[in-house]
């Protein structure tokens, strides 16, 4: 049995379309995993500042409670409630009340 070449050209020909079919397929499925993230962009870059800031204090108050994390991420989360849901909720109210008052003015 002999094998069948393929010419050299055509070969190239091949496989220059196999990456370009490759290529598109790739940047059709970034383009939809994109499509798909974008509505959540926002809170995960807000909750990854929210663990920058925070896990230092996080790292300290397990050296201070002797290794013990579960206290520590207990007392983190009442902390972050107590230092940015609380306040923002605040804020918040403070800033609906406004819009109705301009509301009732206008």
């Amino acid at each position: 049995m002999s094998k069948i070449s393929i010419p050299e050209e055509k070969n190239k020909t091949r496989k220059w379309i196999l990456s370009i079919f490759f290529f598109a397929v790739f940047f059709g499925v970034f383009y939809l995993f994109v499509k798909i993230l974008w509505p959540f962009i926002t809170p995960i870059i807000l909750s990854s500042l929210l663990a920058l800031l925070f896990y230092p204090i996080y790292q300290w108050l397990v050296k201070i409670l002797k290794g013990r994390e579960r206290v520590a991420a207990v007392l983190m989360c009442v902390l972050v409630v107590l230092l940015v849901v609380i306040p923002f909720a605040g804020f918040l109210g403070l800033l609906s009340k406004e819009a109705y008052e301009f509301y009732q003015d206008t």
